[in-house]
């Protein structure tokens, strides 16, 4: 009997794409042949390819198409039971527009041209057997459950599981307030596991049929060690690490730091790059004389998590609009940092308000920001500490990536056949599928 997984994921291993799925490859050695499917590659990613931890790995490009392309094969998506599937919901929900049609076609028309050059792939190179387990394992909750369900027939016994983490699952998050093929993927799916409480919660009110499909499996990062205890209490050294992007609100939180208090010092450190960072730069140069800012710009990880942990650091803050569970949150915390962050999306799931953490209203004013900052540059030393090592307590209860990840291996090799769930599972491959 072979066990064999068929990983999805858009780019990975190459490009800078899904950094914290390297650390769960670690993971994927438990079966014996790993295919991994960089999906929608773009040219100027093949220049780098990370080196995986795998030992039995075939990676498998799938270059990314123009958009004038995909338009070309549209008329096979156009007229495929699936878009005509999502066509009817819209109307049903009373949610149709153009621009939701367009982005359903341009989804599943992605998804049938990956399906014929996967497929042909598949065929060529891999002769599976009825003794065979296979796992298909989509990292992302977009397009990927659909095309993997167009692949699933050629093999005789196999499973279908997906992650959602956030911009993936949170349907707010787009410009037309909308994702494609949400029923869809989870009546194709046999389980979909969210990253955080928060997420499977989101789909399980919205989706109430597939409540049963819909589970949590928590991202995890490795244990860096712990940061020696807070230097100086003359100074707080205010963290930050992310994308300039407008989701993560940097220019609110110079704003909120314009606002802090002259009796406190603060050095504000930002790791990460992005499409703001010029306007936040030019920002930041109004700060007063008591509040410095440093903007190290697309950094390492590996030196990222050797500053927390040598104690370059003492707070981290997040002011993000949406989130899913962030991991940065993870890193930071498993070395003993106390976080400032806005309740969004799973982030009240790792910050407890007063325990290891402030945690601020979703959309907090610069003067909430102001005071959490403040709050921590005059706490004394022992609550600061316990805050510290309630951090590092969170991480290692729940965000372990070891524990993590060996869990989430051993249940898609182990995860008992619920024959109900398999027949609306195989109903809805029908329904989608046959000719």
């Amino acid at each position: 009997m072979t066990r064999r997984l068929l990983l999805f994921a858009n780019s990975f291993p190459y490009g800078k794409q899904e950094p914290y799925l390297m650390r769960e490859c670690h993971y994927l050695d438990a079966f014996d042949e790993v295919y991994i499917f960089s999906l929608s590659l773009r040219k100027h990613q093949m220049d780098h390819r990370r080196d995986l931890p795998l030992k039995q790995v075939t990676v498998v490009p799938v270059p990314f198409k123009s958009h004038l392309f995909y338009a070309a094969v549209s008329p096979r998506a156009l007229v495929s039971r699936a878009f005509v599937t999502e066509l009817r919901q819209l109307f049903k929900d009373r949610r149709f527009t153009v621009a939701r049609a367009v982005q359903a076609l341009s989804q599943f028309s992605r998804a049938e041209h990956e399906a014929s050059v996967i497929g042909r792939f598949i065929r060529d190179n891999i002769t599976p057997s009825s003794s065979d387990e296979t796992v298909f394992y989509a990292y992302r909750f977009l397009y990927q459950p659909y095309l993997m369900s167009r692949l699933a027939a050629r093999f005789p016994s196999s499973r279908l599981i997906g992650r959602a983490h956030g911009i993936d699952l949170f349907e707010e998050r787009q410009p037309t307030d909308y994702l494609p093929g949400r029923a869809i993927n989870l009546g194709v799916l046999d389980e979909l596991h969210s990253v955080s409480q928060a997420g499977a919660e989101y789909l399980r009110a919205r989706h109430p049929d597939f409540e049963e499909k819909i589970q949590v499996s928590y991202l995890g990062t490795e244990d860096h060690g712990v940061r020696p205890p807070r230097s100086s209490t003359q100074v707080l050294r205010l963290v930050s690490c992310s994308d300039a992007a407008p989701v993560k609100r940097l220019e609110l939180l110079v704003e909120a730091l314009r606002g802090i208090s002259d009796t406190v010092q603060i050095e504000w450190s930002h790791y990460g790059d992005g499409p703001d960072m010029d306007r936040v730069r030019a920002m930041a140069l109004t700060l007063p004389d008591h509040v410095s800012a440093t903007f190290y710009g697309w950094t390492r990880n590996d030196e990222i998590l050797e500053a927390y942990r040598s104690g370059r650091h003492d707070v981290f803050i997040n002011v993000s609009s949406s989130e899913g569970l962030p991991v940065s949150i993870m890193e930071s915390s498993s070395c003993g940092l106390p976080t400032i962050a806005t309740d969004v999306g799973g982030t009240g799931e790792i910050v407890s308000d007063g325990v290891n953490g402030r945690l601020l209203s979703a959309d907090p004013t610069p003067r909430e920001i102001a005071a959490a900052v403040e709050e921590f540059a005059r706490m004394a030393p022992v609550a600061f500490a316990r805050r510290s090592v309630a951090a590092r307590e969170t991480w290692s209860t729940h965000f372990d990536s070891d524990r993590n990840y060996r869990q989430f291996v051993a249940k898609m090799l182990s995860s008992p056949v619920n024959v109900g769930r398999c027949a609306h599972r195989d109903q809805a491959r029908k329904e989608l599928h046959s000719p």
